[in-house]
């Protein structure tokens, strides 16, 4: 198969954003009184979308209208907060300037809130790399959902079978399989090699610029 669209995950992917959501994650539990969650809890409950995350972090008795308030006070912290530590992991620059320059057509798809993602990817890149840029919005569902991605593939004009979707979690492998494209699992990120492999990653990437001798690429 030749593949002509490569779409990302953003957070855990492209780009590591732990320590920021995890600052927004702890200023917002706190102020309900909870006890501010570790790394490893934060690296276990991102990737289903802020509710889940504030959910898992404010524990079982949290009702629906406290998470809620949750949700909009973390985005409210984020929105002023995101980009203190950001980074994009190495190796990234270069991949998407080696698929650019071989016509590889890059779009972003990610859980975190739409305008989340156009803050951290207009921070760390130059948005014009992608076609589509998005992340959460009310009119699709969240990933695994395949909706979001298939529209991306769509407007973009490439058919689902001629897109990579790279992630670094098991909902991203299974976003990538349900919509029919290649399901591509990075390590490094959020998660371990053992949950993309379980998740039935078609491939595992240990280092960003492999993608290029594993994918039909033109040069």
């Amino acid at each position: 198969m030749s593949y002509r669209g490569i779409m990302f995950d953003l957070d855990g992917t492209l780009a590591n954003t732990l320590p920021d959501i995890m600052a927004a994650a702890n200023h917002t539990v706190t102020s309900f009184g909870q006890a501010p969650i570790s790394v490893e809890q934060c690296r276990a409950l991102v990737g289903h979308g802020a509710r889940h995350l504030l959910a898992g972090a404010l524990g079982d008795h949290a009702d629906g209208d406290l998470i809620g308030s949750a949700v909009q006070q973390f985005r409210a912290y984020y929105a002023t907060h995101g980009l203190q530590f950001v980074k994009a992991y190495p190796g990234i620059p270069e991949l998407l300037d080696s698929l650019q320059a071989r016509g590889m057509k890059l779009s972003i798809l990610s859980n975190k809130p739409d305008p989340a993602v156009h803050q951290v990817t207009s921070h760390l890149f130059d948005p014009n790399r992608f076609e589509v840029v998005q992340g959460h919005r009310e009119a699709f569902a969240l990933k695994p959902d395949p909706a979001a991605a298939l529209n991306i593939a769509r407007t973009v004009g490439i058919p689902a079978e001629q897109w990579a979707y790279v992630g670094d979690t098991a909902v991203d492998v299974a976003t990538g399989k349900a919509a029919g494209m290649l399901a591509v699992g990075v390590t490094g990120g959020f998660r371990d090699e053992v949950e993309l492999s379980e998740a039935g990653a078609e491939l595992i990437l240990r280092a960003p610029m492999e993608l290029l001798g594993h994918l039909a690429i033109p040069n």
